[in-house]
């Protein structure tokens, strides 16, 4: 429960949280268990709530498993993106793996609340999807915290590619998935 507080904690105030988190040892497996998994899976029980407003099993159950699918996928994807980004920077600053993996989850928590809140209504509220431009607020005010004392065109560049990672990925895949599993339409 403590682990998910630190999730509602860094959505307000980001910069305080990443370096309360990770001053200790960082346990990702205990984030992943604690709320990033029950979070993936409740994204996917939440587009069976679908059927009320006359959707089919089966169109359900497509987006159910391309939702959680596309989203595992980005949080596996999206670290070893961001320290190939790294990388080509030539950070100065020693960047953990286990750091970036903590990052991902974080941010990717934004999009699971997102389909989440998608799935429960009864049709698509555009509007929704644009507190995804508030993960560029929280991916700018940590970046600093992650990159050290980098040049603002590195830290730029790092922004842009960690939004574009966290967006691209996950509806990329999320969109292929929804038009190449088969269903009945």
């Amino acid at each position: 429960m403590k682990s998910l507080l630190y999730l509602l904690r860094y959505w307000v105030a980001p910069s305080s949280t990443w370096r309360m988190v990770t001053s200790g040892q960082i346990v990702t497996a205990r984030h992943e268990r604690e709320w990033f998994y029950p979070l993936m899976a409740l994204m996917a029980l939440s587009a069976f709530v679908q059927m009320v407003w006359d959707a089919s099993l089966v169109q359900c159950l497509v987006t159910a498993i391309a939702e959680f699918v596309g989203l595992f996928i980005a949080y596996l994807v999206c670290p070893s993106a961001m320290l190939f980004v790294i990388e080509k920077l030539k950070i100065q600053k020693k960047v953990y793996e286990s750091h970036l993996k903590l990052f991902s989850m974080f941010n990717l928590t934004l999009g699971i609340v997102v389909a989440i809140v998608q799935n429960v209504l009864p049709s698509s509220f555009s509007p929704m999807y644009m507190l995804l431009i508030y993960m560029l607020f929280l991916i700018s005010a940590t970046a600093k915290l992650i990159l050290g004392e980098e040049s603002d065109d590195k830290r730029l560049i790092f922004v842009f590619a960690a939004f574009l990672l966290f967006l691209i990925v996950p509806i990329l895949i999320i969109y292929l998935l929804i038009n190449f599993i088969p269903s009945e339409e």
